[in-house]
């Protein structure tokens, strides 16, 4: 979240949910009611839609991963496995997760990389969990005729919808597997949706 804060102060990245003046939340008596658990600095950040994500990410010198993408990293460099970690199930030693409560109990998402026995092979973190990622592809109902390759699918979809991965804090485990999908309007934002860059190597 500070992260993203920092791109808004810039008048890079538009303002998240709760610090929209036209946001209904901002309206209330206390206008970060629906947030206010969420805006720790070391949090991820939420309330921010698909076009908003994107506006961050190339601020900050990257973009959106496509979903095949995203997949990939998941599954440790593409091994077929159903987790970051391997094929041992899911527990709240690896991800922040809806068991015993939301969030594992603490009803808000934790902070980054808060679940380390939960990362890839290859260091990456919360690639389950705490939040579900934005990714670039318009939403297809499968993967028949989808691009070759890395690419992002934006054609012939429902590019209302854009893709996200991972599962988050607020929703039942069984969302929780590198190979699950889920859509939002990309214009929705909410306390479960949040998003991670890909940097291309130079």
């Amino acid at each position: 979240t500070g992260q993203y804060m920092s791109c808004v102060e810039k008048k890079k990245c538009p303002p998240p949910e709760w610090a929209r003046i036209d946001s209904e939340h901002y309206y209330k008596a206390d206008p970060q009611a629906k947030y206010s658990k969420f805006m720790g600095d070391e949090q991820p950040v939420v309330g921010v839609s698909w076009s908003d994500a994107r506006a961050f990410c190339k601020w900050a010198g990257g973009r959106l991963p496509s979903e095949s993408e995203w997949e990939y990293a998941a599954r440790g460099g593409g091994t077929v496995i159903p987790y970051p970690w391997g094929k041992s199930g899911r527990s709240c030693e690896r991800v922040v997760m809806d068991d015993n409560g939301n969030g594992c109990g603490k009803q808000k998402t934790w902070n980054v990389c808060s679940k380390r026995q939960g990362n890839t092979e290859h260091g990456l973190c919360d690639m389950l969990g705490n939040v579900w990622e934005w990714v670039e592809d318009c939403w297809h109902d499968n993967y028949e005729g989808a691009p070759k390759g890395a690419r992002a699918w934006t054609r012939k979809g429902d590019c209302k919808y854009r893709v996200v991965r991972g599962g988050s804090w607020y929703f039942d485990p069984g969302n929780l597997e590198t190979t699950k999908r889920g859509k939002f309007l990309k214009s929705k934002r909410d306390f479960h949706i949040g998003f991670r860059c890909r940097k291309d190597p130079l």
